[in-house]
């Protein structure tokens, strides 16, 4: 899970962290393509797979587990994991920061 959040599939999230994160993305498929038919053809939004990540951190002594499902949401790295470094960034950030650099939502950082 470590791998995955350094220099696998999710190693975009880990980015800029000041803690580790261990992770892994994943696919559940809704919808079966037969072998006749091209993964590149449109499919309807709802026969999208989902996109999960799961992830820990930090690596070294965890305080937060995150489960995040994106409902049709594609590829768990580019759809989900963004979603769970959000979570972890205003939990941990919060626990260890003075409020003037706590994580703020992205719709009260405009006002």
């Amino acid at each position: 899970m470590i791998g995955a959040a350094t220099y696998g599939t999710a190693a975009a999230i880990s980015k800029g962290a000041t803690y580790a994160i261990a992770g892994k993305t994943g696919t559940a498929q809704v919808f079966t393509v037969s072998r006749s038919e091209r993964l590149t053809q449109k499919v309807a939004e709802r026969l999208k797979d989902h996109a999960w990540f799961i992830a820990f951190a930090p690596v070294e002594a965890p305080r937060i587990a995150v489960a995040v499902l994106v409902e049709n949401g594609g590829f768990g790295a580019s759809a989900a994991a963004p979603i769970a470094r959000k979570v972890m960034d205003a939990y941990l950030l919060r626990q260890t920061s003075n409020s003037s650099e706590t994580a703020v939502p992205e719709s009260e950082a405009a006002d």
